[in-house]
């Protein structure tokens, strides 16, 4: 699965880059993602620490190489897409449409990775054979 392996690192980027700006500068990374509303400083820190800490996670995965959760990480990242279609169709506000869009990008690129990963060959023998007696 190293195609699947390697399209981590977009959440990895995006989770800790996105969640050192919420807490270095919070009042600007709403504005850079287009939203309608304030959301004050409090908020989007707290936000920034958990994203330092979930991209830490994946980030340890990917180091640790745990292939059994490479694909489940699109599952988790559905259930993100589905809340924050939620909070767009509840508040109308763009930046919810902003983050459905960077999340897409990331589903499908994992999603498509991990095709590729199942149609080379090399990968099917070697996940279904053995090295051990």
């Amino acid at each position: 699965m190293t195609r699947t392996r390697w399209s981590l690192l977009y959440p990895i980027t995006v989770l800790l880059s996105s969640g050192l700006l919420l807490i270095i500068v919070p009042q600007w990374v709403p504005t850079l993602l287009l939203s309608t509303a304030e959301y004050g400083t409090v908020f989007p820190r707290m936000l920034g620490i958990m994203f330092i800490g979930l991209g830490s996670l994946v980030s340890l995965v990917v180091w640790y190489q745990v292939e059994v959760i490479y694909f489940k990480t699109v599952w988790i990242r559905l259930f993100f897409w589905m809340g924050f279609a939620g909070m767009y169709v509840s508040t109308e506000d763009r930046m919810f449409l902003t983050l459905l869009g960077i999340l897409s990008g990331g589903i499908v690129l994992t999603l498509w990775t991990a095709w590729q990963d199942r149609m080379n060959p090399i990968y099917t023998a070697s996940r279904y054979t053995s090295s051990h007696p």
